[in-house]
């Protein structure tokens, strides 16, 4: 049985502590601060950043990405040539996140002038695995969330081909993950509601997986359970911290079990619905949960932890449970997305994706995809 890893350390505290923790961490250090410009407003970060480039070699890099390519990417090391790096701070939800651990993934490359072509030859055929070494990664996750602090690949998408690309290295984990309740308090109703199915769509996927374990269910399990408990409390209270902090453990549980996993179907099916017509990832994922687990279900030794975790009685509560909860902040349904019945074939045919279709415990075949997708149009 595969060993429960978790390579990153995980550090509890507020935001006060955070700051001066980053000014001793960072003194002398040549740092570079993945941080949108919006962000840095938000959280009032303009103090600490003006401290941080007094007591350190700093270089902000101004991410405003909601989904970063590989042009991003691509225009984020071009804007690294010349330039060596200690230490990345990244300080955002998992866009933020990802772009900061594909720039270390990458960051050799960053000493030539690579083209966005070259660049995203390099990603698909993995020639970045030949590059050893990186800056430390320290991640401060503003969502709850994407995970992506806890795991070690990065996801990047192809717009142009309708491809999604995953960056993936043994060594990309960040090593240390600061979690500070208050900077998610802002999150606005639809980040909120589109990252917290998105974490609960991982637990559940880590709970099923074909590389599931059992200290893996355990923490899926209770993820679930505090994400079911709490996301709806949080949608008509955000400013509650409680209710945030629980949000937030819960967001981490179920990125400890599925950084141990990966996904399954739910999130290949998403893919394509991001890809061509730009649903929100979270809400993408989430989409077809209730579905996957009705198809799982005879896969699961104990079905009943499952039901008592998402408080249901059968697996079409929890597809109920998500249209209610997202009546008055945004659309669960396809056609509202531009999706016609027609685009059905393409979009099931799109969702077998490497790596997460073949970890479902269950398999699925194309028409089953199309018949899932027509249940939402």
């Amino acid at each position: 049985m595969k060993p429960l890893t978790l390579p990153t350390h995980l550090h509890f505290m507020d935001p006060l502590r955070f700051i001066e923790t980053m000014i001793l961490k960072t003194k002398g250090q040549k740092c570079a601060l993945f941080l949108s410009e919006s962000a840095a407003k938000r959280y009032h970060f303009e103090p600490m950043i003006e401290r941080l480039s007094k007591t350190s070699q700093l270089t902000w890099i101004k991410t405003s990405y909601s989904t970063p390519d590989y042009h991003d990417l691509a225009s984020t090391l071009r804007s690294l040539k010349g330039l060596e790096f200690d230490v990345f701070i990244a300080i955002g939800g998992g866009s933020c996140l990802d772009l900061a651990k594909s720039t270390a993934a990458f960051i050799d490359f960053s000493k030539d002038d690579v083209s966005d072509e070259d660049l995203l030859k390099i990603i698909k055929d993995k020639t970045y695995l030949s590059q050893t070494t990186r800056p430390q990664l320290i991640a401060v996750p503003t969502t709850a969330g994407s995970g992506s602090e806890l795991t070690r690949w990065a996801i990047l998408w192809d717009f142009d081909h309708e491809e999604k690309l995953s960056i993936e290295t043994p060594h990309l984990a960040f090593d240390e993950a600061y979690i500070v309740v208050e900077f998610t308090l802002s999150m606005p109703l639809k980040l909120t509601l589109s990252t917290g199915l998105d974490a609960l769509t991982q637990a559940s996927e880590a709970y099923w997986a074909k590389s599931t374990t059992p200290s893996v269910q355990v923490l899926a399990l209770q993820a679930i359970r505090l994400i079911v408990r709490n996301l709806p409390r949080v949608l008509a209270d955000p400013y509650d911290y409680e209710f945030r902090k629980n949000m937030m453990i819960g967001s981490i549980l179920g990125a400890m079990a599925f950084s141990n996993t990966k996904t399954t179907a739910c999130h290949s099916i998403s893919y394509p619905l991001t890809l061509k017509f730009k649903m929100d990832h979270g809400l993408a994922c989430a989409l077809t949960l209730g579905d996957i687990l009705r198809h799982n279900l005879s896969a699961l030794s104990n079905p009943e932890s499952v039901y008592e975790a998402f408080n249901i009685n059968n697996p079409e509560q929890v597809t109920q449970w998500i249209e209610k909860l997202s009546e008055g902040i945004v659309s669960m349904r396809l056609s509202d997305y531009g999706v016609k019945e027609s685009d059905l074939e393409t979009l099931a045919h799109l969702s077998f994706t490497l790596g997460r279709m073949e970890n479902n415990p269950i398999d699925l075949n194309e028409q089953q995809v199309q018949d899932i997708l027509k249940l939402h149009l």
